[in-house]
């Protein structure tokens, strides 16, 4: 639903998979790096030394957005 989102491991854990027995950051981290493997997450080094994460799949700023 959002292609274009991104984010840090920290606010994947809290944002994205908040909820009683969420995994621990370390799992999350773990998976993330799974994805990149597999080409399916893209990582970014942010300035402060955290990684920011997003689909390896971005659409391109040429396509049209489909309904």
């Amino acid at each position: 639903m959002h292609p274009t989102a991104a984010d840090t491991p920290d606010g994947i854990a809290h944002w994205w998979l908040a909820r009683p027995g969420q995994p621990a950051l370390s799992l999350v981290k773990a998976a993330l790096e799974q994805l990149v493997q597999r080409g399916l997450l893209q990582r970014k080094s942010l300035p402060d030394g955290n990684s920011l994460y997003l689909s390896a799949r971005r659409p391109s700023a040429t396509s049209a957005p489909s309904n």
